[in-house]
């Protein structure tokens, strides 16, 4: 009824409608485990448009309630306003433009879920994709509630062994500096992830070894176009893959651990993490360490160590301004809805008196 009053669809908004419609594929998995790699690959040769929202989206939904009803188009204007004022958002979606009262008017459902597809169809389009997908690392952590919004989703979730990880979150502002906490880091992605994918069907949830990928990336690729389902050619893109992917990965890129970490901390690493490990069936350096009880004390002196380094780097104001508006805008968001449901009561008591 909406479309027939609107008159007819243009060209793009049938396209952006079409890629909002598809079933959605999300990246999951601990930082450093190859998530930016294998979204990049597949972004290449089966034009899916990946985006990164960095949590915010599950951080949005959990405040819904302070929104009020969507079907209030106030209400429906304040949750856009909100989503577009994310400050990472501005180098994360660059260039994407969205204006809120067309995409008001766009919408099939007034849902959070259908402004999220909504969100991510325009961004893909703007990338020239057919399709849409996030990728953010700790919705390894969120999965049942991302599966919550999108249940035609699938789920690929790339695992990697925990101390090549490690090495690398060392390197990164907001890394993790020592192997206690990376362990913890890894560990804590990863069992998520596994207990909510291996519970799903088949279809829906595939798991990849990085290692797996960077040795026969042929393989792991034909495997996983088969789980996206595209629907071109697959024979003809695995075929372009296998002609164009030559030396363009590094196939000894794992095992870094190896050479590059001390044997103290492969130790520490493995007395934390070692059981998951084990039962991804890497190889382990120290067993008997493993599921070794670790007392309070121990993993408090790593978290003092960790913020040390990190300050004597100058890292440990990182990401401060993103956590601050963060903070403040739920707050106010709260009081608001606390205000709102205030004035509620005194004008319902006040009818009432009437």
């Amino acid at each position: 009824m909406q479309d027939l009053m609107a008159g007819p669809l243009t060209e793009k908004e049938r396209r952006i409608r079409r890629i909002k419609n598809s079933p959605p594929i999300f990246i999951i998995g601990s930082q450093r485990s190859g998530t930016t790699f294998l979204y990049r690959l597949i972004q290449k040769y089966l034009k899916i448009g990946f985006g990164r929202d960095n949590g915010n989206f599950v951080r949005l939904m959990k405040l819904l309630p302070y929104y009020g009803d969507l079907n209030n188009a106030e209400n429906l204007e304040k949750l856009l306003k909100g989503i577009l004022a994310v400050p990472e958002f501005k180098k994360r979606f660059r260039g994407l433009e969205i204006n809120i009262n067309e995409f008001m008017e766009n919408l099939e459902a007034r849902t959070y879920a259908e402004v999220l597809r909504r969100f991510y169809a325009e961004w893909a389009d703007l990338k020239d994709a057919s399709r849409w997908g996030g990728k953010t690392p700790d919705y390894s952590m969120h999965a049942p509630e991302v599966h919550q919004l999108f249940p035609d989703a699938k789920f690929l979730h790339i695992i990697r062994d925990g101390r090549d990880v490690a090495l690398s979150l060392a390197n990164l502002d907001w890394g993790a500096k020592n192997p206690v906490l990376a362990a913890k880091h890894w560990k804590e992605r990863v069992q998520s992830a596994i207990a909510f994918g291996r519970n799903l069907k088949m279809n829906s949830y595939m798991e990849m070894r990085y290692e797996n990928l960077v040795q026969n990336p042929e393989i792991e690729f034909e495997r996983l176009i088969h789980f996206i389902e595209h629907e071109g050619d697959r024979g003809q893109i695995v075929e372009r893959f296998k002609r164009e992917i030559g030396d363009k990965v590094k196939r000894n890129n794992f095992d870094k651990w190896k050479t590059g970490m001390p044997r103290p901390q492969i130790r520490a690493f493995e007395r934390m993490a070692g059981d998951l490990l084990k039962e991804l069936e890497y190889e382990i350096i120290f067993p008997e360490v493993v599921c070794k009880r670790i007392h309070v004390w121990y993993y408090a002196w790593h978290h003092v160590e960790n913020l040390i380094l990190k300050l004597l780097r100058g890292e440990g104001f990182k990401g401060l301004y993103q956590r601050i508006y963060r903070f403040s805008h739920d707050c106010r968001l709260k009081i608001g809805s606390y205000r709102r449901n205030e004035q509620y009561q005194v004008e319902k008591y006040a009818d009432t008196k009437d």
